[in-house]
């Protein structure tokens, strides 16, 4: 059994809904330019003379990068997974509609506080009580699944 959460984790652990999936989304244009890469290599004739400088291959060295990446990426996909039923789960067990609704614009939809206040039509005096009850209430809610 493990500490229970703070709102500050909770805080943590819904952002990372959405940085999840920034860091495929920039593991997938990594592995778009190193393709290009790939595909700008040229193939040794059988005239040329064979060089080693102890560097491997470089399409070798290009497409174990590749799959490397991909196997990150299929990594973070299971975990953002199984964060965002756990969210949808969770949530749904919330009392204040508008709090869920705070929750899933903000960190499900990954809008930053301003833009979550702006959807909602909040003043950001509004919207941070209402972020405030909704942190204090998913925290009480993710405690009690896993700790009790």
């Amino acid at each position: 059994m493990g500490r229970k959460f703070t709102e500050k984790d909770t805080k943590a652990y819904l952002r990372s809904l959405w940085e999840f999936s920034k860091k495929n989304h920039m593991r997938l244009m990594q592995i778009m330019e190193l393709r290009v890469i790939a595909e700008n290599c040229t193939v040794r004739t059988d005239k040329e003379s064979v060089q080693s400088f102890g560097s491997g291959d470089k399409m070798s060295n290009l497409v174990g990068k590749i799959v490397d990446i991909e196997r990150e990426i299929c990594e973070t996909d299971k975990i953002i997974k199984k964060r965002r039923a756990e969210f949808k789960e969770l949530s749904r067990n919330m009392t204040d509609e508008r709090q869920r609704e705070f929750l899933t614009i903000r960190y499900y939809d990954g809008n930053g506080f301003y833009d979550t206040a702006l959807i909602m039509d909040l003043s950001d005096s509004t919207a941070k009580r209402i972020h405030k009850k909704a942190i204090t209430e998913f925290t009480k809610l993710f405690n009690e699944k896993h700790y009790i």
